[in-house]
């Protein structure tokens, strides 16, 4: 990545968190200052407000918000991610999947007979949907009447537009 000529540097103040997370925050940050992949510094033209974000194995991933200054700044990236529907199309019929964590700037690799990506299910067998995400569709009762049953229609609906 480039920075833009001529740019200007963006100093943003931190946004308040939640009492309750600082623990966690502080211990995370602790812990990547002591792996080598922060340093601490006394003074910098840019700063931007950090984001803690729970991880689905409930570990902590300390995440900068580049949307207040430092994106515009730099000169735009040429390398646009595949959409997943290109993904699911080359991997169809696959067998071993692999999944990779960037956090921290180095690769975490699993091999997968199976794999969780966007609400889907990439197995051996095809694209499925995940099973945590369809259980509240399967386990929701069966309509009784008019009413009941355009209730679960419109929650089917809001259900599966907050998948794609």
């Amino acid at each position: 990545m480039y920075l833009k000529e001529n740019v200007v540097p963006a100093f943003r103040a931190k946004r308040p968190v939640p009492y309750a997370s600082l623990p966690a925050i502080d211990e995370e940050l602790s812990r990547s200052e002591q792996s080598g992949f922060l340093t601490p510094v006394n003074f910098s033209d840019w700063a931007t407000p950090v984001v803690a974000v729970r991880k689905a194995n409930g570990s902590l991933r300390i995440c900068a918000d580049y949307s207040t200054g430092l994106n515009d700044a730099l000169q735009p990236h040429h390398h646009p991610l595949p959409l997943p529907e290109d993904i699911f199309i080359k991997h169809a019929g696959g067998k071993i999947f692999s999944h990779i964590d960037l956090s921290d700037t180095y690769l975490q690799v699993e091999i997968e007979d199976e794999l969780r990506y966007l609400g889907h299910e990439l197995t051996g067998d095809g694209l499925q949907p995940d099973p945590e995400k369809a259980k509240a569709i399967m386990t929701m009762p069966e309509p009784q009447n008019i009413s009941q049953l355009r209730s679960w229609e419109q929650s089917i609906s809001m259900a599966v537009s907050s998948q794609t």
